[in-house]
């Protein structure tokens, strides 16, 4: 049994690079000819997309194609409310798809295949306004009841399994507890999770995640699908695609009436557009030295974020930046500026240095701007004096009636 797994197409986000992969994903649906193609959350970006947009058009065409090509047919798992909201239901009743919006469990009958039939359990990502739907009485921890409630139909869907000798699907739309973010960042605290242990209360065969946007298996049996391509610059480490599950049954040699399961999986990628994000500091830079970006950090859609003081914006073009990149590859750059004033910086270097005579060197050089050698003299002067003698020397010109220059 083959199984094509998907999810968080985000249509929408960009619908030009959604179209390359959802294409790569038909075709190679052609190919693979599976059993079953399941999508798995977040189809699209926003719960209000309308009926006449691209986003809906290329979901419908998207998942015609895919039905055409699964032996049973398409699961449409409702994800994020503020994604999927209801838009999803547009595909209800279309023959070969099945939109699930809430827990429940999907009996398929195949009796040329050795067992009778396989099971599919759903598990939309829980809200807390659904669990206070189903919860009842007046509950003081709502996170711990939710926790119990969780466990409960994880539990149920694993008292249903045992009824069929073939093998059990879930899929869910959640986050759970371990899984990571990126290659490099676990996730921690991140809304409602499910812990390993509560899924493997389903007796799953295996279990279709959607949701994280990192493809990755959890533990064996339990994978997040991932991005079918890079929403953003925060997904650019993370691999796109689906996986392609084969499941391999056969009779326990121990028990006649059994049948073990076996899932293999492999990642696809997508041709999704590569991703890189430069950090340029030159506040200590020379304004005038080119900015240099290696060959090696060149991806098709670049982020350049540029520090640099304010008065420097008019010096660096930006558009020489840009259209190097694009010259050496890129297909899309991105130039984002973080303008920094320098009265920030300035009392932090001036303070930096102690002497009155070095405070005016920092200053000046900070505002372009030269000193007058009586002025570093005057501050030595200052410097070296007691305090009760400059008093007293500004008080003689004033005695005198002398000029605010001639006391300066």
């Amino acid at each position: 049994m083959k199984i094509i797994h998907t999810a968080d197409w985000h249509l929408d986000a960009n619908i030009v690079e959604a179209g390359r992969c959802l294409k790569f994903l038909v075709n190679e649906a052609s190919r693979i000819q599976p059993d079953l193609t399941i999508i798995a959350g977040d189809m699209f970006n926003s719960a209000d997309v309308r009926l006449d947009s691209q986003a809906a058009r290329l979901a419908m065409d998207t998942v015609w194609k895919l039905k055409e090509y699964s032996r049973y047919g398409v699961i449409i798992l409702i994800g994020t409310p503020s994604h999927d909201g209801l838009a999803a239901t547009i595909f209800d009743g279309i023959p070969k798809v099945i939109v699930a919006d809430k827990p429940n469990s999907i009996i398929f009958d195949v009796p040329d295949v050795g067992y009778d039939n396989f099971l599919v359990s759903v598990l939309p990502q829980p809200t807390k306004q659904y669990l206070e739907s189903v919860l009842e009485g007046d509950i003081e921890d709502l996170n711990m009841a939710m926790g119990t409630k969780l466990t409960a139909i994880c539990t149920g869907f694993g008292a249903s399994s045992v009824q069929y000798s073939g093998p059990h699907i879930c899929v869910g739309h959640f986050s759970v507890s371990g899984a990571m973010l990126s290659p490099t960042q676990q996730m921690i605290g991140y809304d409602i999770e499910l812990s390993t242990f509560q899924l493997k209360m389903a007796r799953p065969t295996l279990w279709c995640l959607g949701h994280i946007h990192h493809a990755q298996e959890v533990e064996p049996g339990i994978l997040y699908s991932g991005s079918l391509y890079r929403v953003d610059f925060g997904e650019r480490a993370s691999r796109p695609g689906f996986w392609v599950h084969e499941i391999i049954s056969a009779q326990d040699p121990k028990d006649a009436l059994k049948w073990l399961h076996d899932v293999q999986s492999v990642f696809m990628e997508t041709p999704a557009s590569t991703m890189n994000k430069v950090k340029l500091d030159r506040l200590d830079a020379d304004p005038d030295a080119p900015i240099k970006i290696e060959d090696s950090e060149i991806e098709d859609k670049m982020q350049i974020e540029v520090k640099c003081y304010a008065d420097q914006i008019e010096v660096l073009d930006f558009h020489i930046i840009k259209d190097d990149l694009i010259a050496r590859g890129a297909k899309e750059v991105d130039v984002i500026v973080q303008r920094i004033p320098r009265p920030n910086i300035r009392s932090a270097k001036i303070l930096a240095v102690e002497a009155l005579r070095d405070k005016l060197i920092a200053r000046a050089e900070l505002t372009d701007d030269e000193v007058a050698p009586g002025v570093l003299e005057k501050a030595d002067l200052v410097e070296t004096m007691e305090s009760e003698a400059v008093l007293a020397i500004i008080k003689g010109k004033f005695a005198k009636g002398g000029s605010k220059n001639e006391i300066d």
